[in-house]
């Protein structure tokens, strides 16, 4: 006498076998959960709980695994895993734009195989943080199983549609990048056109001795009053792109 019949465990077999294998690609681009400074055992089994809670949702009632599947589910994990990974780039990339603006881009460099900059460092760490205090792991259970709403389980997948929708999510990316970074930029442009009238007006003075510090000292001190709007700004977007799906908000 057993609890489940054949059928139904064939059943439950198959959905989560075709859950885990997007989900468990998701989750190696995923941010905070899919860092490579987590170790790999620990997001194995945050892919293989997050697997564990949302496959029952997608039961469908087909019991035979396709090989398609090997194809198709993992690319709509990385193609899911893409969209939200650049968020986390878009916060690394505007951290490295006011490092070059204060002239910080050398300091405390990150000497990893992904080179970066001790502001873009503390920006991501401040975001990553921000995103979790917030329901981060809720926000990316809700996220997935909205992902079997567009993208059915055993559905074939618009790889030449979807390709066009990372292009188009890529280009708002950088774009709210440069939002985030924008004071800076102005600073920075102001910098050097005040620098450029000085250097004008009085060729004997080493300019670049006093400028140096004095754009160094301000971009620290603004950084200090807006790292909280643009932490803030950077998770609202974030959210906004959870909530609404993929599709809703390209």
């Amino acid at each position: 006498m057993t609890l489940f019949g054949t059928e139904e465990l064939s059943l439950i077999a198959v959905a989560f076998l075709g859950s885990f294998l997007r989900i468990g690609v998701f989750f190696l681009l995923a941010p905070g959960l899919g860092e490579v400074l987590l170790p790999k055992r620990l997001r194995l089994s945050v892919a293989l709980a997050f697997t564990s809670a949302a496959f029952p949702g997608i039961l469908t009632g087909q019991e035979e695994f396709s090989l398609l599947w090997v194809v198709v589910e993992p690319l709509i994990g990385t193609f899911l895993g893409i969209s939200i990974r650049f968020f986390v780039i878009s916060i690394r990339t505007a951290g490295t734009i006011i490092a070059q603006s204060v002239s910080l881009s050398q300091f405390m460099g990150n000497p990893s195989s992904e080179p970066s900059t001790a502001i873009a460092e503390i920006l991501t760490l401040g975001g990553l943080a921000l995103l979790f205090s917030t329901g981060l792991p809720v926000q990316l259970l809700i996220f997935l199983k909205a992902s079997y709403e567009i993208f059915p389980i055993g559905e074939p997948f618009a790889l030449a549609r979807s390709v066009q929708r990372i292009v188009a999510h890529s280009d708002y990316i950088m774009i709210l990048a440069f939002r985030l970074a924008m004071p800076f930029i102005i600073l920075s442009l102001i910098y050097n056109i005040a620098l450029g009238v000085i250097n004008k007006a009085i060729p004997q003075m080493m300019v670049m001795l006093v400028g140096a510090p004095a754009v160094t000292g301000l971009g620290l001190l603004l950084l200090a009053v807006a790292v909280g709007g643009i932490l803030n700004l950077w998770a609202t977007e974030f959210f906004n792109f959870i909530s609404s799906g993929f599709l809703g908000a390209l």
